[in-house]
């Protein structure tokens, strides 16, 4: 179970988060809002996918930075490996799982219906701060990665 506060796992039968003390739900995650899978990235990020919706948080402690994306509105998704550079003198680039969502990643703004925290909001996209599509991993996490890429790609053939 995740803290809503300041996004640390904690035991799922915790009462209070082990990091900042806040109250915790009751209720089991999976089963209070749908929640099927969670993978953790680069410092402290974390992609989660529940029944009709994916969740990307940017950092452990940024969870207000959070973005929700229906399903139906996700276009693709890109899957890139972590991989060395010559140029950065055999150092390892963080691969990254990237979701081109209807309303985003064109050059016109244009209203996009999200899920969040408290119900359906719509947003109008385009200029201005950059919305949250990309999670990077490590080497260690491909695989875990992968298999949430392909749990994410099975749910939108659901919807194209």
């Amino acid at each position: 179970m995740y803290c809503p506060k300041c996004a640390t796992k904690n035991i799922e039968e915790a009462k209070y988060c082990q990091e900042c003390g806040n109250k915790l739900q009751t209720t089991s995650t999976s089963v209070s809002d749908g929640l099927i899978k969670t993978v953790e990235g680069v410092k402290g990020s974390r992609l989660e996918l529940y029944d009709y919706r994916i969740r990307l948080i940017p950092k452990k402690f940024e969870i207000k930075y959070r973005a929700d994306y229906l399903i139906e509105d996700i276009i693709s998704v890109n899957f890139t490996i972590p991989r060395k550079f010559k140029h950065l003198i055999g150092k390892m680039v963080p691969g990254h799982i990237n979701f081109n969502v209807k309303g985003i990643n064109h050059p016109d703004t244009r209203a996009l219906m999200t899920f969040g925290g408290s119900g359906v909001n719509v947003g109008m996209y385009g200029g201005g701060k950059k919305p949250l599509l990309t999670i990077h991993f490590n080497k260690e996490q491909t695989l875990e990665f992968k298999e949430m890429k392909e749990l994410i790609e099975s749910k939108m053939r659901k919807y194209h």
